[in-house]
C-alpha cells in the first residue's frame, strides 16, 4: 500500500466562492487542494485570508482565515484589495502572524485528531509572511515532539516585486520587509525551508538575489497547472451566450451591433496588465473587422474603474463590454467563444491566464516578458515584442498598434479554427495539467525531505553532528572554519552577522582566524557568560578578536556593572532590541544570534550552566540571560534557551578526561540536568571533539538512526523478521513515537495464542510485541508444577521466549518478547528471567527478552524509582529496555485486584514522571513509563473512571520545557481493552509507542471456541452420533485443532483490529 501523505497549505489569498473575486494565486491554490485531495494516498488541508467569506460548514479539509480589514497585498492592486502591508504598524504586522501561526496550529491539531496522524507537509504560498510563519510552525511543532513536519513554500511573483522595488529604494516601498525576511532566516538554508517553487524560471534568479545562500538546487520551476475539469471547450457561442453575462445596458444594444466574434482580455485593472494598451488596439481593430467584440472581464479599485471605462468612452469604442470579475466558470464559457485571449501585461509573474485560454482551445497573445516566455510557444498563440517607455501615452498606443496587427493577423489565418486552436487542448493536458503539476511537486517534497547527510564523524538521530579531530590543535582550526563559514554564511543572507562567545581556550583559538576572511565591519559581538565587574571575557574577545581584526569596539556588547539580576535583565533587553538582521527572535520570542561557540567542562558544563545548578533548572522559561551570584561572585550567563535558539552551536571538547562526559552527552537522546552540555540538543548543533575525548563513545557502537526521515520500519539499519532487542529495538520504538503508532503488546499463555499474534502480525505485514505475566508464564509452563519460588514462572517465560525466537522469523515480521507487571512479591520471577537474560547475552551478544516490566506502582514513590533504578543499572549491561509503572492501574489484572484503590491513585502527575526521568535517564535511555492517566485493567462500567489521555500531553509538556525537546518520553498505555479509538489516538499522538491488550483478546480467543461449539453442538456432546446420524464420528469436531484453530482465528481478527486502533498499519 502507498505512504499516505497528510498536507497543509497556507494560502496567501482567497478562493473564488460566495461571490468573491480570486486572484490568480487563490485560484491555483484552489485548484492544489482540489487536485491534491483527488490523489489516492494523499489528504491536504488549507487555511486562507478573506474579509468577506466565512468558513464552510460542510467541508472540514479548509478554513477562512477571518480578516477585519481587507486582504493585505505585497505589490499590486486587486479588485478586492489595496491595502498593502507597508500599511501595517510593527504591532498591528505582529499581531497578525501571530495570530495566523496559532489559529494554524489550532487547525492542524483538530486535523490530526481526525487522520489519526501526524502532517507530513506545510506548503506556505508566496516567499513573505506564510513563509515566515511556515518556518515558525516547524519549529514550534518540533519543540511539542512533532518533528516529522517539513516546510516548502511557493514563490508566487508578486513578493519579489515588493523585495526588488524596496532594494531599488522605491519610495513607495521603504526598506522594510526584505531585511525582516532575511534575518527571519527562513530562506537562508534548508533548515528553514526544506525546498521552494517558482512558477517562473524569470524568477528563480530574482529569489536568489534576495536570497544568495539558499541551496540553487532546491529552487526549481513549477509548470502551472490549471483545473481542465473546469477550463476545457464549452461549445458557447456569441450569437447565444454572450448576453447573458453583460450588464442590462450592454444586452439593450447588443442586438443592432452584428457581433459575431470577440476577443477577450482577463485580469485586474493594475497599470502593468496594460488593458489601456488593449483599448488603444480596440480603437484600430474595430475600424477593421465591424463584427468584432472586445469583453473585458476583470476589476480594481473605483479610481482604476473609472480610469479604464473612460478611456474607452473617450475613444469611441462601439464593441466593448465590461463585465467586472467573474467565476472560473465564466471565464472558461467566454474564452470558449473567444478567437483569442490578450494578455500584454508586462513582466507577468505568472501567467495562469494564458493556460487558462489554452486550455478552452483558443489561442493567447502577451508580451515578451516575465512568465509567458518559458510557456507561450508560436504553435499556441504568439508573444509581442516590448516597448520601453509603455508608462507614458505615446508608448502605450505603440504597444496597442502591435496587439492590433497581431489579432488582425489572429482573425485573417484564423488561428482558433486551422492554425494554433487545434493544438491548445493537447499542449495543455501534456504539459500545464494540475494533476502534473502537483504530481511533480509531491515527488519532489518525498526527495527533498530526505536531507543529505552532512560530511561529519557522526550524525545522531536528534541532528547533532560530531566532527573529528586529531587532537587540540585541529580542534582550533575547526573552530576558526565553523566561525568564518557562519560569518560568511550570515552575511551574505542578511548584512550582519551575531556571534555569542565565551572565555577562556575558545576564544584563544579565534587568534588563528586569518585576516580577510569575514568583512569585520559587520560582526557582533557577544557574551556566553561573564564575571561581572572582572570583564575578563571581554578582555579575551578584544585580545583575541576584535583588535587583530578591525571589529568596531561598538559592535562588541559589554555587560555593564550593577546587581547580577539589573545587569541579566539589562542585557537580555540589548538582545532583544537589536535589529532583526543581527539579531531575530525564534517562534517562541526567544532571540537567536547566528553562532554560539561553547567550552566544555570535565562535569558537562557549558558557559557558566553547571550540573544540577539552579541555573540549568531554569530551562524552559522563556529567559534569555540569567543572574548567578555564588559566594559572593556575581556573574550572568545565557540560558540553555537561548543557546539551543541559535543558527548554530559549536562545543568542543578536548582531552581524555573528557571523554567519559563526551560519552555521556551524546548518548543522551533529550539531555539532563547533570550534564548541560546533553541539553544543547537541536539539529544546528556541532560537537568539536578530539581522538582522546570521543574515545569512550567510539568503544561502544552506537545505533542512533534518524527514524523521522524514514518511511518504513524496514528502513532502519538491521531491521529483520524474528525477535529484535537492544537498539534495534529501540529504535523501532522510536519510529513508532516519530510516525505516531503504537505496538500493541498480546498477553499470550500457549503456543496457540502467541501462533495467532504472530500470525495477525504477519498478515499485515506490521510489529507487534508478545509478553507473559507472571501468572500467564506459569501457565506456559504447566499449572502441576511447583512455583513456590516462582520456579515455573522463569521456566515458562523463558520457554516461551525461545519458542518465539523459534518461529518468529517464519512468520516475516519483527518482534519483541517481553515480561508483564511485575509487583514486588514477583521480583524473584524477574530475577530469574534476567539471569537467563545474561547467560544468554554471554553466548550471543544480545538478551533473551527485549524487554521487561516492573510494576512497583503500590510501593512509596520513592522506593519505586529506587527499586527501579537498581535494576535498570543491572539490564544495561545486556542492553535490556525497562519499562516501569507510575500510579496504579486500576481493575484486575493476573490476579492483582485493583478495584478498590482510590480514583486519585488513577493519576499519574508531571512532578512524578519528571522523577522518574531524572532516576533512570543518567544509566540509560532505553526506558518506557507507564504512567496513570486513569486507566483501569479489563472492561470497565461507564463512569467508574475517567480516561484522560491529555493528562500524557502535560507530562511530555513538563519535560519538554526543561529539556528543550518535544515530548522525550515514550510512554505506555496499560488498560487498553475496551477504550474508545479518540482516547488511543489521543494517546498515541502524545507519545505512546506500546499499548496492552488482554482482556479484549482474550475473549476474542473464547469467542472463536464458544461460536464454533454453537454452531457445531449437536456434533459435540459424544465420541458418536451427531444430527446426520447416531452413528456417525464426530472426531472432525473435537479434534482441539478444529475448534483451537477456530479461536486462533478469532484472535487474529482482533489482534488486527488492535493494530488498526494504534494505526500500526500501511
Amino acid at each position: 500500500m502507498a505512504q499516505q501523505v497528510l498536507m497543509f497549505h497556507i494560502g496567501t489569498n482567497n478562493w473564488q466562492r460566495q461571490d468573491e473575486f480570486a486572484p490568480g494565486s487563490g485560484i491555483l491554490h484552489a485548484s492544489m487542494h482540489d487536485t491534491f485531495n483527488s490523489m489516492p494516498g494523499v489528504k491536504c488541508y488549507s487555511i486562507y485570508p478573506s474579509k468577506v467569506q466565512t468558513s464552510p460548514t460542510d467541508d472540514h479539509t479548509f478554513r477562512v482565515f477571518k480578516l477585519d480589514h481587507d486582504i493585505p497585498i505585497c505589490e499590486s492592486v486587486s479588485p478586492n484589495s489595496s491595502y498593502r502591508w507597508h500599511s501595517m504598524s510593527e504591532d498591528q504586522f505582529t499581531a497578525y502572524r501571530k495570530r495566523l501561526e496559532n489559529e494554524i496550529c489550532a487547525f492542524m491539531d483538530e486535523a490530526e485528531v481526525r487522520e489519526g496522524r501526524e502532517f507530513d507537509y506545510l506548503i506556505s504560498h508566496h516567499a513573505f509572511t506564510n513563509a515566515m510563519t511556515g518556518a515558525q510552525i516547524v519549529e514550534r511543532r518540533s519543540r511539542e515532539g512533532k518533528s516529522k513536519l517539513k516546510h516548502f513554500n511557493f514563490v508566487h511573483g508578486t513578493a519579489l516585486k515588493m523585495y526588488i522595488k524596496e532594494a531599488e529604494q522605491d519610495p513607495e516601498y521603504p526598506l522594510r520587509f526584505l531585511p525582516l525576511a532575511q534575518g527571519h532566516g527562513v530562506f537562508n538554508s534548508l533548515h528553514g525551508c526544506a525546498g521552494v517553487w517558482v512558477n517562473s524560471e524569470d524568477y528563480i534568479l530574482k529569489f536568489l538575489d534576495c536570497f544568495g545562500t539558499y541551496p540553487k538546487d532546491r529552487c526549481v520551476f513549477s509548470r502551472i497547472g490549471v483545473n481542465q475539469k473546469i477550463f476545457c471547450p464549452k461549445g458557447t457561442t456569441v450569437e447565444k451566450d454572450l448576453e447573458k453575462y453583460l450588464r442590462p445596458e450592454d444586452k439593450a444594444r447588443l442586438s443592432g451591433l452584428g457581433l459575431k466574434r470577440v476577443l477577450t482580455f482577463i485580469g485586474k485593472f493594475a497599470d502593468w496588465k496594460r488593458l489601456d494598451a488593449v483599448l488603444y488596439a480596440a480603437e484600430l481593430y474595430e475600424k477593421t473587422f465591424p463584427d468584432l467584440g472586445t469583453v473585458v472581464i476583470g476589476s480594481g479599485p473605483p479610481e482604476a474603474v473609472t480610469q479604464y471605462e473612460g478611456l474607452a468612452k473617450s475613444l469611441g469604442l462601439q464593441r466593448i463590454f465590461f463585465i467586472g470579475s467573474q467565476s472560473q466558470d465564466v471565464l472558461a464559457d467566454v474564452l470558449s467563444m473567444s478567437e483569442v485571449g490578450v494578455f500584454p501585461s508586462y513582466k507577468e509573474p505568472f501567467g495562469m491566464v494564458f493556460i487558462e485560454c489554452m486550455a478552452c482551445g483558443t489561442p493567447a497573445i502577451g508580451a515578451k516578458s516575465g512568465g509567458p516566455t518559458e510557456f507561450l510557444k508560436d504553435a499556441q498563440g504568439f508573444l509581442i515584442d516590448e516597448e520601453d517607455d509603455w508608462r507614458v501615452e505615446a508608448g502605450a498606443r505603440r504597444l496597442g498598434a502591435k496587439v492590433s496587427e497581431t489579432i488582425t493577423k489572429a482573425l485573417k489565418e484564423d488561428w482558433k479554427g486551422k492554425t494554433k486552436g487545434p493544438s491548445c487542448v493537447a499542449f495543455v493536458r501534456e504539459n500545464y495539467s494540475t494533476m502534473a503539476q502537483c504530481s511533480t511537486m509531491l515527488s519532489e517534497m518525498k526527495s527533498w525531505s530526505r536531507l543529505p547527510r552532512p560530511t561529519c564523524d557522526y550524525l545522531l538521530s536528534d541532528g547533532r553532528k560530531v566532527k573529528i579531530l586529531d587532537d587540540e590543535a585541529g580542534i582550533a582550526g575547526a573552530v576558526c572554519h565553523e566561525f568564518i563559514a557562519a560569518a560568511n554564511h550570515a552575511i551574505a543572507a542578511k548584512g550582519a552577522f551575531s556571534v555569542a562567545l565565551p572565555g577562556g581556550s575558545i576564544v584563544a583559538a579565534l587568534e588563528k582566524l586569518p585576516k580577510g576572511a569575514f568583512d569585520p565591519s559587520l560582526v557582533h559581538v557577544f557574551f556566553v557568560n561573564e564575571r561581572i565587574g572582572e570583564w575578563k571575557c571581554y578582555k579575551g574577545v578584544l585580545k583575541s578578536l576584535v583588535t587583530p581584526h578591525g571589529i568596531p569596539e561598538s559592535q562588541v556588547h559589554k555587560v555593564t556593572e550593577g546587581s547580577p539580576e539589573e545587569v541579566a535583565a539589562r542585557y537580555e533587553a540589548l538582545l532583544r532590541s537589536q535589529p532583526p538582521n543581527v539579531v531575530t527572535c525564534n517562534y517562541a520570542g526567544m532571540p537567536s544570534v547566528d553562532l554560539v561557540l561553547l567550552g566544555t567542562g570535565e562535569d558537562g558544563h557549558v558557559g557558566s550552566l553547571h550540573p544540577n545548578k539552579n541555573e540549568i533548572r531554569l530551562s524552559g522559561q522563556g529567559k534569555a540571560v540569567l543572574p548567578i551570584n555564588e559566594g559572593g561572585k556575581t556573574s550572568i550567563a545565557v540560558s540553555v534557551d537561548f543557546i539551543r535558539s541559535a543558527k548554530c552551536v559549536v562545543l568542543s571538547a578536548a582531552k581524555a578526561s573528557r571523554a567519559p562526559m563526551v560519552a555521556r552527552a551524546l548518548r543522551s537522546s533529550c539531555g539532563a540536568y547533570d550534564v548541560p552540555a546533553s541539553m544543547v540538543n537541536s539539529q544546528n548543533t556541532i560537537w568539536l571533539c578530539d581522538r582522546d575525548s570521543i574515545k569512550d563513545y567510539a568503544a561502544k557502537a552506537v545505533f542512533d538512526p534518524a527514524v523521522a526521515d524514514m518511511d518504513s520500519f524496514w528502513e532502519i539499519p538491521g531491521m529483520k523478521p524474528g525477535v529484535i532487542t537492544g537498539d534495534l529495538a529501540w529504535a523501532l520504538l522510536r519510529f513508532a513515537k516519530a510516525k505516531g503508532f503504537a505496538i500493541p503488546a498480546i498477553n499470550c499463555t500457549t503456543t496457540s495464542t502467541v501462533n495467532a499474534v504472530l500470525e495477525a502480525a504477519s498478515q499485515i505485514n506490521r510489529p507487534v510485541i508478545i509478553q507473559f505475566s507472571e501468572g500467564g508464564s506459569c501457565f506456559f509452563a504447566g499449572k502441576s508444577l511447583d512455583n513456590k519460588k516462582k520456579q515455573a514462572s522463569v521456566l515458562g517465560a523463558v520457554a516461551g521466549a525461545h519458542y518465539v525466537r523459534a518461529v518468529a522469523p517464519a512468520y516475516g515480521v519483527p518482534v519483541l518478547v517481553h515480561s508483564d507487571h511485575c509487583a514486588k512479591k514477583l521480583l524473584p520471577w524477574f530475577d530469574g528471567m534476567l539471569a537467563f537474560d545474561e547467560e544468554f547475552f554471554k553466548l550471543h551478544g544480545e538478551p533473551l527478552f527485549s524487554s521487561h516490566m516492573l510494576d512497583l506502582s503500590e510501593e512509596p514513590h520513592e522506593e519505586n524509582i529506587g527499586i527501579c533504578k537498581t535494576y535498570l543499572q543491572r539490564m544495561v549491561k545486556v542492553n535490556l529496555i525497562l519499562e516501569m509503572e507510575i500510579g496504579i492501574t486500576g481493575g484486575v489484572e493476573d490476579g492483582v485486584d485493583n478495584t478498590g484503590v482510590g480514583k486519585d491513585k488513577l493519576y499519574s502527575t508531571p512532578e512524578d514522571v519528571w522523577q522518574v526521568w531524572e532516576a533512570l535517564a543518567p544509566i540509560s535511555e532505553k526506558f518506557l513509563i507507564a504512567a496513570a492517566f486513569g486507566n483501569v485493567h479489563g472492561v470497565y462500567k461507564p463512569g467508574n473512571v475517567v480516561l484522560q489521555p491529555n493528562l500524557l500531553r502535560d507530562f511530555q509538556a513538563y519535560a519538554g520545557n526543561k529539556l528543550g525537546v518535544g515530548k522525550p518520553y515514550l510512554l505506555v498505555f496499560h488498560g487498553g481493552s475496551g477504550s474508545e479509538k479518540e482516547q488511543i489516538a489521543e494517546a498515541r499522538r502524545h507519545g505512546v509507542v506500546k499499548m496492552n491488550v488482554d482482556t479484549d483478546t482474550q475473549w476474542a480467543y473464547w469467542s472463536g471456541i464458544k461460536e464454533f461449539y454453537e454452531k457445531n453442538e449437536g456434533y459435540l456432546q459424544g465420541q458418536i452420533g451427531n444430527p446426520q446420524g447416531a452413528d456417525k464420528p464426530n472426531k472432525n469436531y473435537y479434534d482441539p485443532r478444529k475448534w483451537n484453530r477456530e479461536a486462533e482465528v478469532a484472535l487474529v481478527e482482533r489482534v488486527k483490529v488492535s493494530c488498526a486502533d494504534l494505526a500500526n498499519i500501511d
